[in-house]
């Protein structure tokens, strides 16, 4: 325990040349020196700066590195993307019954406007509506991951009272979250600390290279059990049978299976890692949290890639400015209340990603038809006649008995949906490529023109 004593105002010294004593004998121990508020002797000062650098080297005290987090999260949403493309309906699931549509809209509350299901559908933009089955299935897994490792951190709590007690108490985390909640609203900056302590010191992940205690070993122990169990849970869960691909054969239901759990196990990890490390409180925004009305230069959200949002903001894609957010398919997280390892130092709000949303997509423009009938604006690319003269056109016209000509609009016009539809059947076919890394391929942008 590191004791200080308060500095006071020293007495005036007399310079007394013959009664003062040699600098080199003064007692070490009684140099003073400075301390924050107080002034400590030469052994409390090096036995603070032991403690400091206890603290920086206890792998429990190490805090996350933030571009970690970030590859660490963009990993999680490259194998969903993949899981959901690989194993789920890639149709428009209008076969479904009416009633098993609303379940899926129930079962998304806060991820999902509560409205009709065709309703929906009608504002959502074309590449969704002919892949409502994974883009459904990646939102329930965000859904139920956000709800199982970030809304509870302390999943992994066994709740024992004592080393004979074998079950222990499964609502043990809930309690204990109770706790926590309090906590934090009496003091964020100490709850936000506590919390990451005792996330890492009870997990032993191998991300932060922490020390294995007795304690992260009970954990790791019952971790595997923890996942096995949340992912037949998940399975289980009709709304998303209802999203699955039909299959007989028993080594292909594995496989998924197997490869949803590896999702679990990942994103047990990596939020481990995050809780344990960043040392602040988590903050999720669905789609309550989010503001009403959709705009580009939100802080908080950005629109889905089936938008095709690109600078040309093509009609029939882009999300309406102003509109509403009508799916969440993956919610923002941010952390708040970060302390810093110096004196009366905080860390500002740090936000991990944005919530990716599905608005309600911008209409096109309506054109009037011109004075001699043809079709205007994007219908109207290249206009040939055939077999007559053009209006106004020559003698050498008349004689070679028409001529063609072309008419080049004054500006490019949009892809045609099936074009972009085509583009994202052949994306999704090579193994549900991830999503992200495709928005800015060449392939993408040769779709995007002027409207």
């Amino acid at each position: 325990m590191v004791t200080a004593r308060r500095s006071e105002e020293p007495d005036e010294p007399k310079t007394d040349p013959v009664s003062s004593q040699d600098e080199s004998e003064t007692p070490r121990s009684e140099r003073v020196y400075g301390c924050d508020s107080f002034f400590i002797t030469r052994e409390e000062y090096h036995d603070v700066l032991r403690h400091c650098n206890a603290m920086k080297l206890n792998p429990s005290l190490r805090r996350c590195i933030p571009d970690l987090v970030h590859e660490n999260f963009e990993f999680l949403e490259s194998a969903i993307q993949d899981w959901a493309y690989s194993w789920t309906r890639c149709d428009s699931l209008s076969d479904l019954p009416q009633t098993d549509k609303q379940a899926i809209i129930e079962s998304l509350d806060g991820y999902c406007v509560q409205e009709d299901w065709n309703t929906i559908h009608a504002l959502l933009p074309p590449a969704t509506q002919e892949h409502m089955g994974p883009v459904l299935a990646a939102t329930m897994l965000y859904q139920y991951i956000f709800t199982k490792f970030i809304d509870s951190p302390f999943w992994f709590v066994d709740g024992k009272i004592s080393p004979t007690d074998a079950k222990g108490d499964s609502q043990f985390h809930q309690r204990l979250q109770y706790f926590y909640d309090r906590f934090r609203e009496t003091d964020a900056f100490n709850a936000a600390w506590w919390k990451s302590i005792t996330v890492t010191e009870a997990n032993s992940c191998s991300m932060s290279n922490i020390c294995k205690t007795k304690l992260s070993k009970d954990t790791n122990a019952r971790r595997p059990i923890i996942l096995k169990d949340l992912t037949e849970e998940l399975l289980e869960r009709r709304v998303l049978q209802l999203l699955l691909s039909p299959l007989q054969d028993e080594a292909k239901i594995t496989q998924r299976n197997s490869a949803l759990h590896a999702i679990l196990e990942s994103a047990a990890d990596y939020i481990t890692y995050t809780e344990g490390g960043m040392y602040g409180n988590s903050n999720i925004d669905r789609l309550p949290d989010l503001p009403a009305a959709f705009h580009y230069d939100s802080e908080t959200m950005t629109p889905h890639t089936h938008h095709f949002t690109s600078y040309h903001r093509t009609p029939r894609f882009a999300p309406l400015a102003g509109g509403r957010v009508l799916i969440v398919t993956r919610p923002s997280l941010s952390y708040t209340d970060m302390r810093s390892f110096g004196p009366r130092h905080r860390i500002p709000h740090h936000r991990i990603f944005k919530a990716d949303v599905l608005v309600e997509r911008r209409k096109p423009r309506t054109r009037q038809a011109s004075r001699t009938g043809s079709a205007g604006g994007a219908a109207r690319a290249v206009e040939t006649t055939k077999g007559t003269p053009a209006k106004g056109a020559g003698k050498r016209g008349a004689k070679t008995g028409g001529s063609k000509k072309e008419k080049v609009p004054g500006r490019a016009v949009a892809a045609s949906e099936e074009v972009i539809l085509a583009a994202v059947n052949g994306v999704t076919h090579f193994n549900g490529c991830y999503r992200r890394s495709t928005i800015g391929s060449p392939l993408f942008h040769s779709l995007y023109f002027f409207d």
